[in-house]
C-alpha cells in the first residue's frame, strides 16, 4: 500500500544497512528509516544487509511532495554529512581510444555504477604522456629509480591516447560521488564520447579512480574513510 511507504531497490556498496537504521539520500538530502529490508530477488525480510546485497528498502516519513522518490540516489547513515550534493571533482585517468586529442571544456559523459551523466573537462592539471611512460617502465625493468612527477606535464591543453593524467571535472545533472579511498563503487569512473553504441573514429573513453571532490557547500573530501555507503 502507499500509505505503508515507499519500496526503494538498490545494492549495498559499502558497509552494512540495518533493519530501523535513519539514512539519507544524496544528491536530494531527504531522510527516512529503513523500517524494513527484503532481499530483491527472494524477497525474503532480512535483519541486515551487507556489501553486495541486492535489497528493497521499505522507507517511510518522506513528505507528500516527494511520493515520487528521484532514481540514482546515493544513500548514507543519517549523521554523516561527508557527501553532497557535487559540483566538481579531480579525476586520475589513463585515456584509450583516442583518435582526435581532447581539448578542455569538451563535454563528455561520466559514468559511476549505474549512473550516467553529462559533464565536461574543466581543466586539466597535468599528463604523463605514453611516451614518457614507456621510458619509466623500460627504465625500472634495468632497476633504476626513475620518478614519474619529472615527467608531467603541467597545464596541458589537450590529452592523446595512452596518456595518464589528472582532470578536474564539472558535472550538469545533480550526482553524488566520492574518493576511491571513502568507497571505491562511488569512486571509480569512466568516462565516454556518446550514450549511443555506434561507434565513431571520434570516440574515446577514460577510465581512472576519483581523488578529490567538491560538494555544493564547499566542503573538500580528499581520502578520509568515513561511513557506510549504499545506493
Amino acid at each position: 500500500r502507499q500509505s505503508a511507504g515507499q519500496v526503494i531497490a538498490g545494492t549495498v556498496v559499502q558497509g552494512c544497512l540495518e533493519k530501523g537504521a535513519k539514512i539519507r539520500f544524496y544528491p536530494s538530502g531527504l531522510t527516512t528509516t529503513a523500517a524494513h529490508l527484503e532481499r530483491a530477488h527472494s524477497h525474503n525480510e532480512v535483519s541486515e544487509a551487507s556489501k553486495g546485497d541486492h535489497i528493497g528498502i521499505l522507507a517511510k516519513s518522506f513528505p507528500p511532495k516527494h511520493c515520487n522518490f528521484p532514481r540514482l540516489q546515493v544513500a548514507t547513515p543519517a549523521d554523516d554529512d561527508t557527501l553532497g550534493k557535487t559540483m566538481s571533482f579531480v579525476a586520475q585517468v589513463t585515456v584509450f581510444c583516442m583518435h582526435k586529442p581532447l581539448l578542455v571544456d569538451r563535454k563528455i559523459y561520466g559514468q559511476v555504477l549505474t549512473h550516467r551523466f553529462k559533464c565536461k573537462i574543466a581543466k586539466i592539471l597535468w599528463k604523463i604522456t605514453k611516451r614518457n611512460l614507456k621510458i619509466t617502465r623500460e627504465a625500472r625493468k634495468k632497476g633504476e629509480r626513475v620518478s614519474e612527477r619529472k615527467f608531467r606535464q603541467e597545464n596541458p591543453r589537450l590529452l592523446e591516447n595512452g596518456d595518464v593524467a589528472c582532470v578536474e571535472v564539472t558535472p550538469f545533472h545533480k550526482i553524488s560521488v566520492t574518493t576511491f579511498k571513502e568507497c571505491e563503487g562511488l569512486g571509480r569512473i569512466i568516462f565516454f564520447t556518446r550514450l549511443n553504441r555506434t561507434w565513431d573514429p571520434s570516440d574515446f573513453f577514460m577510465v581512472g579512480n576519483i581523488k578529490s571532490v567538491v560538494n555544493e557547500l564547499g566542503s573538500t573530501s580528499q581520502g578520509h574513510r568515513v561511513g557506510h555507503w549504499t545506493i
